[in-house]
């Protein structure tokens, strides 16, 4: 059976000490198109020179033309989301 890496939102994940972080697999979407959060890349070398945790060029995607339009410059934290989540209640 052949896998399908195709046609995926993936966003806020922490990829860290990965030999190959991502692999394409053409038609992946690398970020959250409505709050332009990405993913938090542990060999991002782009800079954030505005601040906003973001960094301000895309991280490229092995083997492919994908890009992480938003990569993230710190892990992101689960704590906080979980914290969030779980004060509307």
């Amino acid at each position: 059976m052949e896998k399908d890496y195709r046609n995926n939102t993936i966003f806020k994940n922490n990829l860290i000490g990965n030999n190959q972080n991502a692999f394409s697999g053409k038609g992946n979407i690398w970020y959250n198109v409505k709050t332009n959060e990405g993913n938090y890349w542990d060999d991002y070398t782009g800079t954030d020179d505005n601040g906003d945790s973001i960094g301000d060029a895309p991280y490229n995607i092995f083997n492919g033309d994908e890009q992480d339009l938003y990569p993230l410059m710190n892990p992101f934290d689960f704590n906080i989301c979980w914290r969030s989540v779980f004060n509307r209640f």
